[in-house]
């Protein structure tokens, strides 16, 4: 019978292929292969929402949903003042979220508010698309990231930043636990009530050769501290929250969640820190260390994100910081125990960076300098989304140092808008200067004034901001009874490649201004020009520096 079956299937192919070359042109294909369907416009992704633990307090104002699945949103405060205030009285809360993600994946944000199709999603560059539909938001998510959903309100002109949903996005990957010593806080919410790791004075103190890991889904309320150790390890999508901590700048009472102090080969990787108790990440006299892939948000006074002290050695890449004080700062200090040992800095770099600077500056090397060696500092590829305060780059030299060879390279600012609140005239896109500061050049030490020297700032681009982008580079005479007319001047500062809201750097730039103690060169494509300097200001130019002229959009 099987016999029989198969000869009969076999016969009735051969007559189908005989029919089927009968009907086909000869000079046309024998056989056209069946083509499969055109691709439908669904999306093919794997999409992992981070859960919050029981006892850590969500943001429910905003719903935010991947696909079909909802996102919870940690709740973490923000501070809108331009206006440094020691208890940080005006913060505000928005919301944070965290999932993995391979492929990419439809994302619909939903306010408690009108939202037009004027609204944003941050960095501009991983260009994405919004439309607008009542209170929600529909964009497409390409890949692993940094984000802001940034809504422009019915009835406003620009998106509001105040109201931004921050997305943290990781690539779908295992999370191998490490070898050796390590110290593992798993999924949920740690405290020193329920974790005995963790001291009654919220701390853990780590000694050399160990390794911290946040499981993804963990809160970790604790401060990390280590002193002359090395081969420190802090990795993992957890999340240390300060945000429990008491930040008294009256009092002086700080918690400041990483703190690393004479260490070596330390190495902080990919967890968060939301709403530190003061500076987010303090490096002071370490040496060979790497932070990498770390997210932070702060808002309480002193809020600075990644602060190198006396450091040498260190790469900063592919972090996020908003901050409320400077997101990226660079500085010499002596050893606190003895002052005549003073600080050095050489072989920083900060790589592949998104800042969101809300009070000061955005990335600045001062005002303490105390240490003659401040060499070989590079920021490269930054992007800031917004400064709303001070400069965006700065070099203040408050001390005796002789910093040299720095450069700022491939920095894009989408939103410029320096000079609110109570910067003043301190609202510049660029600021160089060696200037003795009755605020910071006394407080640990003090010094005769240093020098400046080899500076360069390439592929600068502003893509939007405030009417006036002043770039001030200046040297001075100091002016102290002690060292009275000793010159300190900034030599051989570079400005090459710089684009501001679609047009170069070139010598009709108004607010491009240096004195007579500073040499200035601007380059666009093959032409080059040396600055003039200007002695001083005049009282026409003084009356642009007022809080209406520094903020008004052009």
């Amino acid at each position: 019978m099987k016999t029989f079956l198969k000869a009969a299937y076999m016969i009735l192919l051969l007559v189908a292929i005989a029919a089927l070359a009968a009907c086909t042109p000869d000079d046309g294909p024998s056989y056209v292969k069946p083509q499969p369907d055109p691709p439908s416009d669904e999306i093919q992704s794997r999409v992992q929402a981070v859960d919050i633990p029981s006892g850590v307090d969500r943001y429910s104002d905003v719903s935010v949903q991947l696909e079909d699945t909802p996102l919870p949103l940690y709740r973490v405060m923000v501070n809108p003042s331009q206006r440094w205030q020691g208890d940080a009285p005006q913060r505000i809360a928005t919301g944070a979220g965290y999932f993995s993600l391979e492929g990419k994946v439809n994302v619909k944000v939903t306010f408690p508010f009108a939202v037009t199709s004027a609204s944003v999603v941050r960095p501009l560059s991983a260009g994405v698309t919004v439309s607008a539909e009542g209170n929600s938001l529909r964009f497409v998510l390409s890949g692993s990231g940094n984000y802001t959903v940034e809504p422009c309100p019915e009835g406003e002109t620009a998106p509001d930043g105040y109201k931004a949903i921050h997305l943290f996005v990781s690539p779908i990957a295992e999370q191998a636990l490490p070898d050796g010593k390590v110290i593992t806080f798993e999924r949920g919410l740690h405290t020193s009530a329920n974790d005995d790791r963790i001291s009654s004075a919220d701390e853990v103190v780590l000694s050399s050769d160990t390794t911290v890991y946040f499981e993804e889904g963990a809160v970790v309320r604790a401060r990390f501290v280590a002193n002359r150790a090395q081969n420190i390890t802090l990795c993992g999508r957890g999340i240390i929250d300060g945000s429990t901590f008491v930040r008294n700048a009256n009092t002086g009472q700080v918690k400041v969640p990483l703190d690393f102090n004479y260490c070596s080969d330390v190495t902080l990787k990919d967890f968060s820190v939301l709403d530190p108790a003061g500076w987010c990440v303090n490096f002071y006299f370490n040496s060979n260390c790497a932070i990498d892939g770390i997210k932070i948000i702060s808002s309480r006074s002193n809020g600075d994100g990644i602060s190198l002290q006396s450091c040498t050695d260190v790469e900063v890449s592919g972090c996020f910081v908003r901050s409320w004080d400077d997101s990226l700062v660079v500085k010499n200090y002596p050893e606190w125990s003895d002052r005549s040992k003073e600080g050095a800095t050489r072989n920083i770099v900060f790589r592949n960076c998104t800042l969101w600077t809300d009070l000061a500056q955005s990335m600045e090397i001062g005002y303490e300098t105390v240490g003659e060696q401040l060499s070989d500092v590079t920021f490269k590829d930054i992007t800031v989304l917004h400064n709303y305060h001070k400069p965006v780059i700065s070099i203040h030299n408050g001390n005796n140092a002789r910093i040299r060879n720095i450069l700022f390279d491939g920095i894009t600012v989408e939103s410029a808008l320096m000079g609110r609140g109570d910067a003043g005239s301190n609202n510049q896109l660029v600021e160089i200067a060696n200037l003795y500061s009755a605020t910071w050049s006394d407080q640990h030490k003090v010094t005769p004034l240093g020098s400046i020297e080899g500076v360069t700032v390439r592929n600068l681009t502003v893509l939007d901001g405030n009417l006036l982008l002043p770039i001030d580079i200046r040297g001075c005479t100091d002016v102290r009874p002690a060292y009275r007319g000793s010159v300190h001047r900034v030599n051989d500062v570079e400005l090459v490649n710089v684009w501001i809201k679609g047009k170069p750097l070139t010598e009709d730039y108004e607010q491009l201004r240096c004195n007579q103690y500073a040499s200035v060169v601007v380059q666009v494509g093959e032409s080059a020009y040396t600055v003039p300097f200007v002695a001083d200001k005049t009282a026409d130019e003084l009356s642009r520096y007022t809080d209406v002229a520094l903020v008004t959009f052009g």
